[in-house]
């Protein structure tokens, strides 16, 4: 078929139609008015990308016709038929690359002459900058590489390209700017100085000036599609080269997907074993301790010891690391004459005692608890009291108690000492520490569950102002007690401030 009746009828029945169909129909078909609205559509970018990369017009040309002919040969596996642009970038660049590097041997092979200097290049400010733009752009991500392909180096309206993409103008538009700037620091740390702005104009001239002449368009067309035998020695070479990159590429990601799938199988071997175990009745109960059998002789060997892991210190050492829990964080304000604190405690419900035991096994009580959380408070008097600010300068009384006429979120330390700068590190400078006394050494013992058969033994009865760990005991007098019931904080929360009791920190 004459190539002006093929351009002629590609004009007047291909140009809108997708990329996807015009694949699809040469993969069905070998459908030459299809591969040839492909060449002429991106045949441009694909030039242009051989000749950035190459610097050689000859080995451009073969460069181009290998890529559309690893097209023609690859067709009917590409993954994703409507990003073929990126799909031909990628192998454009590969081929180019390779062609690069068989004339680089190809001349140090050679005995070097004494030829005449040649004229020295027209200035260009954008010869570094499109020296070093395809290997940058190579390493993008698909989908940012793909927004600059369409819309920069192949020129098409963004609302075209979004289309084409089947996603938003406004998402094309957002992953085209995130790519143009990528590629402006990457190239920066090159050394190539060169905006978002600087580089779309030197990859849009590319695409401008890149036209595909009508010889190199009639002999892709012949060796990809007519007769593929008729293949040049050197873009055959460069063919069956990106063809095995792309197998072995194909191999790596099968026997990585492989091992990831072992890996899986042999998790899941693992916890299904795990799981076959027998499970206690109730799931929040606690596994009663199996006494020894005195008619068995010797007691079980404990299991042996295991040392946990140690890791080196790469950057902050041991000594650096902060404690997980201190200083608490904590609500505070003032209210007639007393600073109170509000915070949020973990505490243990007894919901379920068991006795157990036979003719053999002592007796013994299993109990069951269920971990809950309550807000606790107590009152300071505010001569006690220092607050600091993140870089541990005192503030007066009275510009504290200014700040605190309200709830305001703070950190608290509860042993009257001003904690290591290294705890602070990673909260907001404008946050204050409060800094309380320390509280009192508690001497209240709680009374053990009673064996079988011996009489009960009266509990210790609690101190006076007990607390929740953690919470310092509250002054006499300030805020009532609550009694000591299994499943009730043992101090009542303060009503009112702007913090309801849900949004209280929680001390461990």
């Amino acid at each position: 078929m004459p190539a002006e009746s093929l351009l002629l009828r590609l004009a007047l029945r291909t140009a809108d139609v997708p990329d996807r169909d015009l694949l699809a129909r040469f993969v069905a078909a070998r459908d030459e008015e299809a591969f040839a609205e492909i060449v002429r559509r991106h045949g441009p970018m694909v030039l242009a990308a051989c000749r950035r990369v190459t610097h050689h017009p000859h080995d451009a040309e073969d460069a181009f016709q290998a890529a559309f002919l690893v097209l023609a040969r690859r067709a009917g596996h590409v993954a994703r038929p409507e990003l073929l642009a990126n799909w031909l970038y990628g192998v454009a660049y590969r081929t180019a690359l390779d062609a690069r590097t068989a004339r680089r041997r190809a001349e140090e092979r050679l005995v070097p002459a004494a030829p005449e200097p040649a004229a020295p290049p027209p200035p260009d400010d954008t010869s570094e900058l499109r020296r070093v733009i395809d290997e940058e752009l190579a390493q993008l991500p698909d989908k940012y590489r793909t927004a600059v392909v369409l819309c920069d180096l192949e020129g098409l309206p963004r609302a075209t390209a979004a289309t084409q993409l089947g996603i938003p103008e406004g998402t094309l538009s957002s992953r085209l700017a995130h790519a143009r700037k990528v590629l402006a620091e990457r190239l920066t740390r090159r050394g190539v100085t060169a905006s978002a702005t600087a580089i779309a104009a030197a990859l849009g001239r590319d695409a401008l000036a890149a036209t595909v002449p009508y010889t190199l368009t009639h002999t892709t067309l012949a060796i990809a599609v007519r007769t593929p035998l008729a293949v040049s020695p050197a873009v055959s070479s460069l063919t069956d080269g990106v063809l095995k990159t792309m197998l072995a590429h194909r191999l790596k990601q099968t026997f990585g997907i492989g091992l990831l799938l072992c890996g899986v199988i042999g998790v899941g071997t693992t916890l299904a074993q795990q799981f076959q175990t027998e499970l206690p009745a109730d799931p929040n109960a606690l596994p009663p301790a199996v006494a020894a059998d005195p008619f068995d002789g010797a007691a079980p060997p404990l299991p042996p010891k295991v040392e946990p892991k140690k890791y080196a210190a790469k950057g902050v050492e041991d000594d650096e690391v902060p404690y997980g829990t201190f200083p608490a964080q904590a609500v505070v304000r003032i209210e007639d004459g007393k600073l109170i604190v509000r915070q949020r405690a973990y505490y243990y419900e007894l919901v379920h005692v068991a006795t157990t035991g036979n003719a053999r096994t002592p007796s013994y009580q299993v109990a069951t608890q269920v971990r809950k959380s309550g807000v606790s408070a107590t009152t300071h008097d505010p001569a006690d009291v220092s607050v600091f600010d993140m870089k541990g300068n005192r503030l007066s009384a009275k510009a504290w108690k200014e700040m605190f006429k309200s709830d305001v979120h703070a950190l608290v330390a509860h042993d009257g000492k001003l904690p290591n700068p290294r705890e602070l590190v990673l909260f907001k400078s404008d946050t204050l520490l409060v800094v309380l006394p320390a509280p009192p050494v508690p001497t209240a013992v709680p009374a053990l569950p009673p064996a079988h058969g011996a009489p009960a033994t009266p509990p210790v009865p609690p101190m006076p102002n007990s607390r929740p760990m953690g919470i310092k005991p509250a002054q006499p007098n300030t805020v009532p007690s609550a009694p000591a019931l299994p499943g009730t904080p043992l101090v009542p929360p303060v009503e009112g401030g702007p913090f309801a009791p849900d949004e209280l920190p929680v001390v461990p």
